[in-house]
């Protein structure tokens, strides 16, 4: 690939990204991409010999990448190869990347120096080992040296480079050598050091750590296998270093579990640090290596029996079976304490485990049935007695025990197992009752005991506690007596457990309350076969006071309302309360059944449907609808209702039922030509709407929002259009609304009404299509003075401006103000269409400008050339040249007048503009001086003749002193008084005399130019 220079400026470029100094290095990196096609000379971009020095690898790759082989060996002006940077900085990996890509390493700089030779001279030791490595050139004065900074530095890959070539070492620490070799799993090193006389069992690091201790660490276990098979013995492995760990603990920290059993075979003590290793090995669940240990001398009472106390604590079965089999402890070890609270807890693996190991289920006087009994554990309560415990055993102790810590389900199965105990079966019962246990109960109760107990406590408890499966039992126990002074249904209907006071009544339990009051209760807690238990009882079902419908209504009572229809309950009581309770609480289902059991659905004033419009509850209005509700009650609330919602289903629903569609006064039809619901105003009208309520205002507002849609459905149907004095035609026609126009037009609205509105309205707007329809319908054009045709001219519309001429606009309506109009407005097209209709050129506007003048103004060549006017142009140059106008010069010179040509004065443009008055004041002298010179210029360049004389024979050089004189006089005696003041007016009367003079002096060269040529 060609190489190319790139210059400062593309240089620059490239780096200006990098706003400040403190970016240059992200610039310099950024740039290795393209160094190699780069001239770096005198540029802050990197070298390869930089990139070097400063140990950037990737620059250079990327400088070796673009520049091969040359950059490699490239020398700067010290005979320095990138390789001799790279090395004399210790820069390793750099040194790396030039050896591996070809660098010679043996080069020589100026001053016959190699790589190797800087490097050691820096002490440069990791680059050292790299060019060592790499079998650089090494100078025999300094090899001794180099190998032993190399040993002592770990650096061995050169060290061992130079031990093939036979080079010796001498002063060197071979123990410190010999441990980072173990460190390293260097064998090979090993063996070096331990010939150097390294210390093989004692050497150790500063930490106490023996080479075995190190070797011990490493997931690579051959190097602690190598140094073990050279010395390996109880006594070297269990060496401690200062946090007290041994190869042994080190081995098995580090997962080492292979090597840990080499040294416990070698004789390491498995129980060193208190234990530590065999807790943890047993809190890993790791049985087969934790048995290992136990074979090698484990002890596993160590540290307070902390082993046997994890597997207690886990439930860890299988630990705990390893620990009993290894005959260190037994089943009833601590007095028991381990079986026994595993009763206790429900530890039923460690239950079984102890006791197929000899603890016996009858132990310490029984105490692992009552402890497991009193303790719930039902699980290890069966198990305890499948294996023959004495179920009755301290006279019955555990079943006394269960009953009193309340473990219904235990007291159960030792009953089902044959318990006996001193304790009455009453007090059983009555805790199986207590607590809500109603098999117990039966259980009790089939044993024979007595439901009355304690003067009924069962009864009072289980209602009292709302449990009414316990209620059930004792009520069909025919035994059962109800104390009355209990007042068990009063108080089961105040908490609300109607099922329980049912089953009391129909018990025959007395009570004092009537039978109303159960009735409501029924009804407001929903258990429709109290209610009819209470009608039976003589509650009234149509209770006016009370109205029990009404209440089970409000409770949303569904079951319990149906059971009330069915025993008769007026569904229309309270003038229709029912229903109007149940809509008020949501529930529709509710609201249909007391509508199909013959609710009045009009009660209360129409409330079920009025409000449900208003809420827009879309199936409880068709359910109203559907029960025939009046939709026109109270004056068509429903209908309002709904549309104040805009619930449009609704409405429709209501007006096809046959609601009232001009109910408050229209205002539905209002609203729907508001809001452009075309779709409601055709159900409006066909149910009958008022198309023309409150003087037309449905009318009024579609054509106001410009509907056409909307507009032909209201005017098809009846709409007046000449409502509101026609006015809304011209509503139409600021609309420019061509369809709608043409439909009133169609359904006889007047073109003309206010004084022609209509079409000047069209007019303004610019819309031919409606004024072509007002015309068609006879339009008066010229109306107000012709009106229209001015206001289309106004509005540059050659299209309208002829269809009102056509149809016989006036062209010089209002004094001829079309013509001036389009005159100001530079119109040729309009200007030529009424002068084809006799538009008068005499007409002229309030400065009295006629059209001509104003095309003359304005520098309209077309009209001027339009009118015929062109012949006026030099007559108004002479009036140019008077008040020094260019831009009225350039346009009549641009018309061809002609420069030489006099007035009747004798006078040409040229001596009118010469001698013109340049100003009045000093401030406005220069800008008027710039503004004759120019103006003489042009009628030179258009051949104006210098030399013309005047009747009194002067030339245009003679007007012109005689017209400056007086000017200069006052400039120069102004300039006296400010030099004599010593201060300078505003403006600077220098800079003005300054600046005139310029002008001047350039007028008087042209005006005497001629006279110089001859």
């Amino acid at each position: 690939m060609k190489r190319t220079v790139l210059t400062l400026a593309i240089s620059v470029f490239l780096l200006s990204g990098c706003a400040f100094y403190k970016h240059f290095n992200t610039s310099r990196s950024s740039m290795a991409t393209y160094v190699g096609n780069i001239d770096l000379s005198g540029l802050f971009l990197p070298s390869i010999h930089d990139a070097a020095a400063r140990g950037d690898s990737s620059a250079v790759q990327a400088i070796i990448r673009n520049g091969g082989h040359d950059a490699v060996t490239k020398t700067n002006a010290a005979g320095e190869t990138p390789l001799h940077l790279a090395a004399k900085n210790d820069r390793a990996n750099v040194t790396a990347i030039l050896v591996e890509k070809g660098a010679d390493l043996n080069a020589e700089d100026n001053n016959k120096k190699t790589a190797l030779d800087v490097a050691y001279a820096a002490r440069a030791y990791t680059a050292v080992e790299v060019l060592v490595a790499n079998n650089a050139r090494i100078d025999r004065a300094n090899a001794q040296t180099i190998l032993e900074e190399l040993l002592e530095r770990g650096l061995f890959n050169g060290a061992k480079t130079m031990l093939r070539k036979k080079y010796t070492a001498r002063q060197f620490d071979a123990d410190r050598v010999y441990l980072e070799a173990v460190r390293r799993g260097d064998t090979d090193m090993i063996t070096f050091a331990l010939s150097a006389n390294a210390n093989l069992r004692d050497a150790a690091d500063g930490r106490g750590n023996t080479a075995l201790m190190i070797a011990s660490g490493l997931k690579d276990n051959a190097t602690a296998k190598f140094i073990w098979g050279k010395t390996g013995d109880a006594k070297y492995v269990n060496r401690e270093n200062q946090a007290g760990d041994s190869a042994f603990t080190i081995a098995m920290d580090a997962g080492q579990t292979e090597l840990a059993k080499l040294y416990v075979t070698g004789g390491a003590n498995v129980n060193a640090k208190n234990g530590a290793i065999l807790f943890d090995a047993a809190k890993k669940k790791n049985y087969d290596l934790l048995k290992f240990f136990f074979a090698n001398g484990g002890n596993p009472r160590i540290a307070d029996d902390a082993i046997i106390n994890l597997a207690y604590r886990g439930n860890d079965a299988t630990l705990f079976g390893i620990l009993l089999d290894r005959g260190n402890m037994n089943p009833m070890m601590n007095d028991g304490f381990f079986y026994i609270d595993a009763c206790r807890s429900g530890k039923l693996d460690i239950v079984q485990l102890m006791v197929s190991r000899g603890a016996g289920v009858n132990a310490l006087n029984g105490e692992p049935l009552v402890t497991a009994a009193s303790n719930g554990q039902e699980a290890v309560v069966k198990y305890l007695l499948d294996n023959k415990a004495n179920i009755n055993i301290r006279s019955g102790e555990a079943l006394t025990a269960a009953y009193r810590a309340r473990q219904t389900k235990v007291v159960k199965l030792l009953l089902d197992r044959g318990a006996s105990s001193s304790m009455a079966d009453e007090q059983i019962f009555l805790t199986a009752v207590d607590s809500g246990d109603a098999d117990l109960a039966k259980l009790m109760l089939d044993r024979g005991t007595d439901p009355n107990a304690q003067m009924s406590r069962a009864l009072i408890t289980a209602c009292s506690k709302g449990n009414a499966d316990i209620v059930k039992l004792l009520v069909a126990t025919k035994s059962l007596v109800i104390p009355e002074e209990a007042q068990l249904v009063e108080k089961a209907i105040k908490a609300q457990q109607l099922k329980i006071a049912r089953m009391l009544i129909e018990r025959g339990a007395a009570y004092s309350i009537t039978p109303l009051d159960i009735l409501l209760a029924s009804c407001r807690y929903n258990n429709p076969m109290l209610a009819r238990l209470a009608v039976t009882k003589g509650a009234n079902v149509n209770d006016i006071t009370t109205t029990p419908l009404v209440v089970a209504c409000d409770a949303k009572s569904i079951e319990t309302v149906s059971e009330l229809l069915a025993l008769k309950a007026n569904v229309n009581i309270d003038d229709g309360k029912p229903l109007l309770v149940a809509w008020r609480g949501g529930n529709i289902p509710l609201v249909k059944l007391l509508l199909e059991r013959g609710a009045n659905v009009n009660a209360n004033e129409g409330e079920l449907l009025v409000s449900a419009c208003a809420a827009g509850n879309v199936d409880a209005v068709k359910l109203a609808l559907a029960n025939n509700a009046d939709v026109n009650i109270r004056a068509g609330a429903p209908l309002i209702n709904a549309f104040t919602k805009r619930n449009m289903a609704i409405v429709v629903m209501l007006i096809e039922k046959g609601a009232n569609v001009n109910v408050s006064g229209g205002e539905l039809m209002l609203a729907a030509c508001r809001e452009g619901n075309t779709q409601l105003a055709t159900l409006l009208i066909k149910r009958g709407a008022d198309v023309n309520i409150l003087n037309g205002e449905p009318l009024a507002i579609v054509c106001s929002n410009n509907a056409t849609a909307f507009i032909s459905l209201l005017v098809t149907n009846k709409a007046r259009v000449d409502v509101r004095d026609g006015k809304l035609l011209v509503t139409l026609a600021s609309k420019g609304n061509a369809d709608a126009v043409e439909l009133f037009l169609a359904y006889g609205a007047n073109p003309n009404v206010e004084n022609g509105a209509p079409l000047i309205t069209a007019c303004e707007q610019n819309s031919e299509s409606v004024a072509a329809l007002l015309v068609k319908k006879g339009a008066d054009v010229n109306v107000r003075a012709g009106r229209p045709l001015i206001t289309a001219c106004t509005a540059r519309n050659l299209a309208l401006v002829s269809l009102l001429l056509q149809a016989g606009a006036d062209p010089n309506a209002d004094s001829g103000a079309p013509i001036i109009i389009a005159s100001k407005n530079g119109d040729v097209p309009i200007a030529t269409k009424l002068l084809e209709k006799k538009a008068s050129l005499t007409a002229h506007d309030d400065k009295q400008r006629t059209p001509v003048d104003i095309a003359y103004d304005i520098h309209h060549a077309d009209l001027v050339r339009l009118y015929n006017a062109t012949n006026e142009a030099p007559a108004r140059l002479f009036t140019a040249a008077k008040t020094l106008s260019l831009a009225d010069a350039r346009f009549l010179l641009l018309l061809g007048a002609d420069t030489t040509l006099r007035d009747e004065n004798n006078m040409t443009a040229l001596m009118y503009a010469a001698s013109a008055s340049v100003a009045t004041n000093v401030p406005t002298v220069s800008e008027a001086a710039k503004r004759q010179t120019e103006f003489v210029a042009l009628l030179v360049d258009k051949g104006s003749d210098v030399l013309a004389k005047t009747k009194s024979g002067e030339i245009s050089y003679d007007l012109f002193l005689k017209a400056v004189q007086p000017l200069e006089q006052t400039l120069r005696r102004e300039l006296d008084e400010s030099l004599s003041s010593g201060r300078i007016g505003k403006p600077d009367i220098l800079e003005v005399f300054t600046t005139y003079n310029r002008y001047r002096n350039r007028t008087a060269d042209m005006l005497l130019a001629p006279l110089r040529n001859r």
